[in-house]
């Protein structure tokens, strides 16, 4: 589908800007353009169209009656479509290095090169972790604590994090539970996402729970048998 540009669009997008602009470079890569219009605010219609008029990103829905709007393996059905100009490309692309770079300045790892690691092999070393240091120190800090009302940057999804896990290779992964119902009265359900694509929007309000699970519990005793007198 050829068009032509209407007006130059500045780069220096707005965070909302961007934050839509990226999750349409992402369903454009991944579902060739097809979005969940459920995860786009009133805010973002207002964008996407202001950019499809002048050519930025087209943008559109999707007929009823289209099968690609049933092409979809979570609760929400694809009913819109956008394709990128090369200049929104370009853009999104600009953007992603940004967040890159914000996130690795983040970073309090501790980073070993390969010829590092040949060294360390050839000397009897048998593991990759930083050489008199405490591991566990050199990890990646956590951006959202528990309780923490948090929204993903790419795809707008907001929630409480109700849970994190760690994983082999040093990131967390957070879950958000939102704290909106579904048509039915349930409540919906909750998402997991890396934690450097999360930004907070609320801090910690949920009080956490404690710690003390009350296990591992002693060993039973019994008394000792009485004496014959």
């Amino acid at each position: 589908m050829g068009y032509v540009l209407k007006e130059d669009i500045s780069m220096d997008l707005t965070r909302q800007e961007k934050s839509l602009l990226l999750y349409m470079e992402t369903q454009a890569v991944y579902y060739g353009g097809l979005l969940q219009a459920v995860l786009m605010n009133e805010a973002d219609f207002e964008i996407a169209e202001r950019w499809n008029e002048c050519g930025f990103v087209r943008f559109g829905r999707l007929s009823v009656e289209d099968p690609a709007a049933c092409r979809e393996t979570s609760d929400f059905d694809r009913t819109h479509w956008c394709v990128l100009s090369e200049e929104a490309w370009v853009a999104a692309h600009a953007e992603r290095r940004a967040r890159c770079h914000r996130v690795m300045n983040k970073l309090t790892v501790h980073r070993i090169g390969l010829e590092n690691l040949k060294l360390g092999r050839s000397r009897g070393r048998q593991t990759n972790r930083p050489h008199g240091l405490n591991w566990r120190k050199t990890m990646i800090k956590v951006n959202v604590q528990l309780g923490d009302e948090a929204r993903d940057t790419v795809s707008g999804f907001a929630g409480v994090c109700v849970a994190r896990t760690e994983w082999l290779n040093g990131c967390w992964r957070m879950t958000l539970q939102p704290k909106a119902l579904d048509k039915d009265g349930k409540p919906c359900e909750a998402q997991t996402f890396d934690d450097f694509q999360l930004e907070v929007t609320t801090p910690r309000r949920q009080p956490v729970g404690s710690k003390e699970t009350g296990g591992p519990r002693d060993e039973p005793t019994r008394p000792r048998d009485p004496a014959r007198s």
